[in-house]
């Protein structure tokens, strides 16, 4: 197992994420509405070739679009029936009505840490709105009415949320990956076709 992997077992909730450098790493999925565990599903982060392109993989049948195939087309071979892979879902079942909330838990920790042992989210949660409240107490005026300060909050959020990092090569994007097959030829003629100058990081 040199790359990075995820395996788990039937009927657990929890999933290991294996990776080289990072270690491992726990995914425990608590019951849904109805008191079920999901069943993990597995597949590749791999493109779906011959969906798209029209051409036969020689590797994996088990594509990035295998959640979708398995859950909507009852597609049961598109997963992984041996449990493991580099992509993993965990699917809840529920209606919701209108006007009323589901609360999902799951839980990511390393392997072998205090944070493995179910218990401590209340505490977490509560201490993370805590610091929350406190760090917008200090941003935004007291003088600004309740849905005011929402919207304010909000605007924070989303700025915040937003600093990430977005690469954006266009003569790459045109003329596709040279370790897969060529993009449709209607993308040179289409959005951005033009900006083939445009090398960007935001």
């Amino acid at each position: 197992m040199s790359g990075p992997r995820i395996f788990g077992s039937d009927g657990t909730g929890k999933v290991t994420a294996s990776h080289p450098t990072l270690g491992r790493y726990i995914l425990s999925a608590g019951p849904g509405p109805d008191g079920q565990i999901p069943e993990a599903l597995f597949t590749e982060n791999e493109t779906n070739l011959l969906r798209l392109y029209g051409i036969k993989a020689s590797g994996t049948n088990h594509s990035k679009d295998a959640f979708h195939r398995y859950l909507i087309n009852k597609e049961l071979g598109a997963v992984n029936p041996s449990k493991e892979g580099t992509k993993v879902a965990l699917p809840y079942v529920m209606k919701v009505a209108p006007g009323v909330s589901e609360v999902l838990r799951l839980r990511l920790c390393r392997e072998g840490s205090a944070a493995e042992v179910p218990g401590r989210e209340e505490r977490v949660f509560t201490d993370r709105i805590g610091e929350a409240d406190a760090f917008y107490a200090e941003k935004i005026p007291d003088k600004l009415g309740e849905d005011e300060r929402r919207v304010a909050r909000q605007a924070y959020a989303g700025l915040l949320w937003s600093k990430q990092f977005y690469h954006y090569v266009v003569e790459n994007w045109l003329d596709g990956d040279p370790a897969q097959p060529k993009p449709p030829s209607e993308r040179l003629s289409g959005r951005n076709h033009e900006w083939r100058h445009v090398f960007a990081g935001m």
